[in-house]
């Protein structure tokens, strides 16, 4: 894979006529699949709960993702209500839709983004992912699975702090979030002691959720990278590429809040050797850590669908989103054997958040954070050709301050009349 050249051709025929598409789930990530097929002429349905519904969705489709149903909900509407489409995941809980009823969905006359669902579901299980990447000589950290208290008391007994916890299937356990307490993290946290941990992980494992305690691979937020590829039957990557963070909001986990396109050798061989050993088929993104105290890149997770990264990646000259509807839906899909290095993702808002906790940590300077800013880069959400959903972003934005200063414009009000 070279990083240089101008971007490939995914094969369209403007004349054609596509079938549909179908996103499960409404977040960054679909609004930004959703945009590149939008773009392409195709016409898109988007389930989920309408946070990001962009102008190029031809159809949104309102389904509650706090009910524990999520997946049947889809199901019975794919089922019943919507002719043969293609249909990609923007979420885990789209992904184990289509892995495990993938049969019901083609014997309906739809187009499933095409995989090994064996493997899929094995890498929506970090424990499984674990497990393999360690069978195919791929750096983990030290990891176990508690799935009760008395599990969590004996692993506590050997663990050498700080640690990480984090749920081994994601999806099932932010289903329970309204029922946990508010401070829990959305996607793992560190745990400084055993007193710390127990704390965070007791009102989980009530609940029946097994969670995975990893040594904390320690370095700062630009030493993680992520390789992205998409697999063919053969094994073969049709293309292949790989990000960086390079600032993050949250201490060890978070979403990327500036982020960058880097060839990295060591990554991508690390990646592929993961996604051969589990057999996938379609797409792959690995996520890795340079670990600070030997320089050796130690696996995070895996994903088998278009993640955050997705809007980057296309930015970068390949748009993966539709070169997954082409394979699935039979259409052409040369190889893309380059990308753009050097483009940047923004987004302002989790950015200054980060910012925020970095400098008060004594990590970032006000002068170093905008140095880091003046390069050109593009800006997550913002589209001039479809700006309702970062206007719509804007307005959640401006209400959520306006509730946190309220105290604060109360209190002077309070002075000024006393």
């Amino acid at each position: 894979m070279t990083p240089r050249g101008r971007r490939g051709d995914l094969g369209i025929d403007s004349s054609a006529v596509f079938p549909g598409a179908v996103v499960l789930g409404s977040s960054v990530t679909s609004l930004s699949i959703t945009r590149a097929l939008g773009r392409a002429g195709i016409s898109v349905t988007v389930l989920g709960d309408g946070s990001d519904c962009p102008l190029y969705c031809r159809r949104f489709v309102k389904s509650d993702e706090s009910a524990g149903d999520l997946q049947e909900q889809w199901l019975a509407w794919l089922l019943s209500h919507c002719e043969g489409a293609v249909i990609l995941a923007a979420s885990d809980d789209g992904m184990e839709l289509i892995a495990r009823r993938r049969t019901e969905l083609v014997q309906a006359g739809h187009l499933p983004i095409e995989g090994n669902d064996a493997a899929s579901l094995a890498m929506l299980d970090k424990a499984t992912t674990y497990e393999i990447a360690a069978s195919a000589e791929v750096r983990v950290p030290q990891s176990v699975v508690v799935r009760s208290i008395g599990e969590l008391d004996v692993a506590l007994a050997g663990i050498e702090f700080p640690w990480a916890y984090k749920a081994c299937q994601a999806h099932r356990f932010q289903r329970l979030l309204p029922l946990l307490p508010p401070d829990t993290p959305l996607k793992g946290g560190l745990a400084a002691d055993a007193d710390e941990m127990r704390a965070r992980l007791v009102p989980i494992l009530e609940h029946g959720v097994p969670m995975l305690l990893t040594e904390f691979v320690p370095g700062p937020a630009e030493d993680f990278y992520s390789y992205n590829a998409y697999i063919d039957e053969r094994g073969k990557p049709l293309m292949e590429m790989t990000t960086r963070k390079l600032r993050q909001n949250g201490k060890g986990f978070g979403n990327g809040t500036l982020l960058v396109t880097q060839w990295c050798p060591e990554v991508a061989k690390s990646g592929l050797r993961l996604a051969l050993a589990a057999g996938i088929l379609g797409i792959a993104c690995v996520e890795f850590k340079r670990d600070e105290r030997d320089g050796r890149f130690t696996l995070i997770e895996c994903n088998v669908r278009p993640t955050m990264f997705n809007d980057l990646i296309r930015r970068s000259g390949i748009d993966l989103a539709l070169l997954a509807y082409n394979r699935s839906a039979g259409r052409p899909a040369p190889t893309v054997d380059h990308f753009r290095e050097g483009i940047m993702l923004w987004d302002p808002y989790e950015d200054w958040r980060a910012f925020l906790k970095y400098r008060a940590a004594g990590e970032l300077t006000t002068s170093a954070w905008l140095r880091s800013l003046a390069h050109r880069k593009h800006v997550r959400v913002l589209d001039p050709r479809d700006p309702c959903p970062i206007l719509t972003r804007m307005v959640w934005r401006g209400r959520s301050l306006t509730r946190r200063l309220r105290p604060y414009f109360r209190a002077v009000h309070d002075r000024m009349i006393e």
